[in-house]
């Protein structure tokens, strides 16, 4: 798949999850698998979700170099950054100062859909779940799956309650019948 800087991922299914390979300029990069979900390359973070497969790359914004005076500038430039998720939204991702992250999910038309911190990390909109790690800032997103059709049956009986002993009578089962004694 081709990535927002231009580099290409290789995604491939291996036993239950799943890697990557990420190919800057033809050459490779780097591997991301269950043990490495981020890689940092030419100013661009590479994220990967190995349970699902999902890929992106987010560009730095603000960069190295620069004048003295222009430091505030840069602090500000690395403690926040946005992040296009596959269905367009656009997360912007904050550092806050205890060193946790926050992200503002915001519609392609610029409308919120809501914000994710230490609080809250998973929200849905439209059918589309956006999942968010407040300490590493790492946010993603996946169409919701269908939920399992739960049928009430478990073990083939369905509907099957808490059964009564056999010695209490129910309104359904009346008790013993009071023996007949002649006279």
């Amino acid at each position: 798949m081709r990535l927002a800087d231009g580099s290409v991922g290789k995604v491939y299914r291996v036993g239950g999850h799943y890697e990557a390979d990420i190919l800057f300029k033809g050459r490779k990069a780097g591997t991301l698998d269950t043990r490495r979900t981020v890689l940092r390359h030419h100013g661009v973070t590479y994220s990967f979700h190995p349970y699902t497969g999902s890929l992106w790359a987010e560009k730095t914004k603000g960069g190295e170099g620069g004048k003295k005076g222009d430091k505030d500038k840069k602090d500000k430039a690395r403690e926040q950054r946005t992040v296009v998720l596959d269905d367009g939204s656009r997360a912007v991702i904050s550092r806050l100062p205890d060193g946790s992250y926050t992200a503002r999910i915001h519609l392609p038309d610029g409308s919120l859909i809501g914000t994710l911190g230490k609080g809250r990390t998973v929200a849905e909109h439209n059918g589309f779940v956006y999942t968010f790690h407040p300490y590493t800032g790492q946010i993603w997103g996946e169409a919701k799956k269908e939920p399992r059709q739960d049928t009430g049956q478990e073990n083939g009986t369905e509907g099957a309650g808490a059964q009564p002993d056999e010695g209490t009578p129910t309104p359904e089962q009346p008790g013993p019948a009071d023996p007949v004694v002649p006279d």
